[in-house]
C-alpha cells in the first residue's frame, strides 16, 4: 500500500523552488475507551455542562475562549481564527541550514518525511544530495492545518 500525503506544497529558499508531498513517518497509537450505557451497550455521548447555570450545553453551541487572567476569558470565533495571518502558506519555507549533529533528535514531536511530486524527482533529488554530501538538514517553516510548524 502506498502512503498518503497529508500535505503538498514546496520546499523554498531563494530562487529555488521544489514541489514536495508531506508523509508522516511514525504514528502515536494511544489505547482510548468509550464510555458505554451498561445497558444496551451503547457509547454514551459527552454531555457539556455548565455548573454556574446548571444546565447541559449542546456541542453545537460551545464557544472557544483563551483565558487572559483567572476566570476571565475572551471568546473566539471562527472569522477571528480564518484573520489570523500566516507567514507561509503552501510553502515549507528554508529558514538555513545547520550540521546534522545539531539537531537533537528527541526534541522533534513528530517525524514526517518529504518526497518529490511526479514533476519535481531530479531537484528534489539534487538538493537530497545536496544536503547528504554537506552534512546539514534545512530547517524550515510551513503552515499545516492552519498551525505554523
Amino acid at each position: 500500500m502506498d502512503p498518503r500525503a497529508i500535505w503538498s506544497g514546496a520546499i523554498q529558499f531563494g530562487l529555488v523552488n521544489i514541489p514536495v508531498k508531506l508523509f508522516v513517518a511514525t504514528t502515536r497509537k494511544n489505547v482510548s475507551f468509550r464510555s458505554l450505557h451498561p445497558k444496551c451497550g451503547k457509547p454514551l455521548k459527552r454531555p457539556y455542562y455548565c455548573p454556574t447555570d446548571e444546565e447541559q450545553v449542546a456541542f453545537k453551541e460551545v464557544v472557544k475562549g483563551y483565558a487572559y487572567t483567572k476566570d476571565k476569558y475572551v471568546v473566539l470565533t471562527d472569522e477571528d481564527f480564518e484573520k489570523v495571518p500566516l507567514k507561509s502558506s503552501k510553502a515549507l519555507e528554508v529558514l538555513g541550514f545547520v550540521e546534522r549533529e545539531e539537531v537533537d533528535p528527541l526534541l522533534q514531536d513528530s517525524s514526517y518525511y518529504l518526497g518529490p511530486t511526479e514533476l519535481s524527482a531530479k531537484p528534489f533529488e539534487l538538493f537530497r544530495q545536496a544536503l547528504d554530501l554537506t552534512n546539514r538538514v534545512a530547517l524550515a517553516q510551513a503552515a499545516i492545518w492552519k498551525k505554523e510548524q
